[in-house]
């Protein structure tokens, strides 16, 4: 699984984990565990941003990428949902839902009592889940998406160092909307920030 990309949905400032501290390891093997862990963590983001490269690639045959949402928990997992439509109306939507088992890697690259488990070069811990919604409900959810007011990118600066930072961006509309923020997010964003919200439980429930 691979995937090129020239621009990235993490917000900036956005660090989905620390590594442990160190402090009793030799200053090589920090740096070597360090270097390894942003290449882990770089991986991980381009499968989260480009799901429609991830296996099974034949189950969205067909279909094309509307709008993707996504939150990184600080500390935690990250994940994304991609909205995707059939070319033909006689078919349900999928959301692709990919989420990255963060901490669980963290510890591979970081614990020493796993280090000498690890591959060489070991990949992100990836699972792809495709869930079908009725495709009323699905449309229903991109209507009231379309009629929200685009906000001002330039009202605040999306960073922060703790909670969840979430994001959406709209692959095939004419507004191109392609936003992240940190928890709640500017209060000027709240319809646009509350809707996503609202997706992401409907998609978990």
């Amino acid at each position: 699984m691979t995937a090129d990309l020239e621009t990235s949905d993490r917000p900036e400032g956005c660090v989905v984990d620390s590594p442990l501290d160190l402090a009793d390891s030799p200053h090589s093997s920090r740096n070597e565990n360090e270097t390894r862990w942003q290449e882990v963590q770089e991986r991980a983001f381009r499968f989260l941003e480009r799901a429609e490269r991830l296996e099974p690639q034949l189950q969205l045959r067909g279909f094309r990428s509307t709008v993707r949402l996504w939150r990184h928990r600080a500390g935690g997992d990250a994940a994304s949902w991609t909205i995707f439509l059939p070319e033909r109306g006689d078919t349900d939507p999928i959301v692709r839902e990919v989420r990255w088992a963060a901490p669980g890697d963290r510890l591979r690259v970081f614990d020493p009592r796993e280090r000498i488990k690890r591959l060489a070069d070991p990949l992100p811990s990836i699972s792809v889940r495709d869930l079908r919604f009725p495709p009323t409900d699905v449309h229903e959810l991109l209507e009231d998406l379309a009629k929200l007011p685009s906000p001002d990118p330039d009202s605040a600066k999306p960073e922060g160092s703790g909670g969840a930072a979430f994001g959406i961006r709209e692959v095939s509309s004419q507004r191109g909307l392609w936003l992240s923020w940190w928890e709640q997010g500017p209060l000027d964003w709240a319809p646009l920030t509350q809707w996503v919200r609202e997706a992401i439980w409907f998609f978990e429930g």
